[in-house]
């Protein structure tokens, strides 16, 4: 029996379709991926699942029992945790105060700082390996890198146990090692009998930690597939519609002439910043979110200073 059931859910943003008869099932113990290219409805449905969203239509179910889910307090009161890509921690609290942001324990009535301590301490050394050692409990966030803020993120909500936990490209801005040990806290949750959501571009980390996956196209699911059972082309076909030929890359159009020359740029998240860029060349700022991309393109443009 599935633990969470989605049926012929419509969602419209005035005049955009962003679901149109969605359904899924996902079960209880398994970890259960959302794949489809950009706009094919499976942020939707996750802020559905965790209340920020409501539908125009159609029922959810969750243990056999309808819910009707108007805020994220209905979702959480009903066990059911979200992490997203954009952080919603708070930069100016500390590492302990982000944790327990809207959980501080109390007893009657009065909150139990100690009892809270003790629960931000434990999950905290749970996150340790991926946190490094400098970060404590007093550790205000916006001294830790997105990463970092990241995982604090994951940490809040697990701390509550959820028995239905959403990561919607919470690995984003996370490097291997961080993506390694929220797996592993991943597969924890699954052992425990919860349900995960896993949304990824990425899908060699779909392959890595889910059961099943549910493949979205313009708003309806097309299929649901077991990963043992299926390859990353097929997947690929599913969330197109269509086979993709394998991809040529064209001839360049760099020339030898010098377009942009950056030497030594510092400026807000800049140290040092080295950069050559040739006539008709096409250049790729690569790195995980929060390391400077924006502000180095921002500087180039005149809107930082430098």
């Amino acid at each position: 029996m599935p633990l969470i059931e989605v049926r012929d859910v419509v969602k419209t943003y005035g005049g955009v379709v962003a679901l149109n008869g969605a359904n899924l099932e996902a079960r209880a113990g398994e970890v259960h991926g959302l794949l489809g290219p950009n706009g094919s409805g499976k942020s939707t449905i996750n802020k559905i699942l965790a209340g920020s969203v409501r539908p125009d239509s159609g029922t959810l179910t969750v243990d056999d029992e309808r819910v009707h889910l108007s805020s994220p307090l209905d979702s959480d009161r009903i066990g059911i945790g979200a992490v997203y890509q954009q952080l919603s921690v708070i930069p100016t609290l500390t590492v302990e105060q982000n944790l327990l942001l809207g959980r501080e324990p109390s007893r009657f009535g009065v909150l139990n700082h100690r009892q809270g301590r003790a629960q931000a301490r434990e999950i905290l050394e749970r996150l340790r390996p991926a946190l490094g050692p400098k970060v404590s409990l007093t550790t205000p966030l916006d001294q830790l890198s997105a990463g970092q803020q990241q995982l604090i993120e994951i940490g809040k909500v697990l701390l509550r146990k959820p028995r239905i936990l959403i990561l919607d490209e919470a690995t984003a801005s996370l490097y291997r090692g961080q993506v390694d040990l929220l797996f592993e806290l991943v597969r924890e949750a699954r052992e425990a009998g919860a349900c995960v959501l896993f949304v990824s571009h990425r899908l060699d980390e779909i392959f890595q930690i889910c059961d099943r996956a549910t493949i979205l196209r313009a708003g309806r699911a097309v299929a649901t597939v077991e990963m043992d059972a299926t390859s990353p082309d097929e997947l690929v076909r599913l969330m197109v519609g269509e086979t993709l030929a394998a991809a040529q890359r064209p001839p360049s159009a760099a020339t030898e002439e010098t377009a942009l020359q950056v030497s030594g740029l510092a400026g807000p998240r800049l140290h040092g910043i080295n950069l050559t860029a040739r006539a008709g060349e096409i250049i790729g700022l690569g790195g995980l979110q929060g390391q400077g991309q924006s502000e180095l393109l921002m500087t180039l443009f005149g809107a930082l200073p430098h």
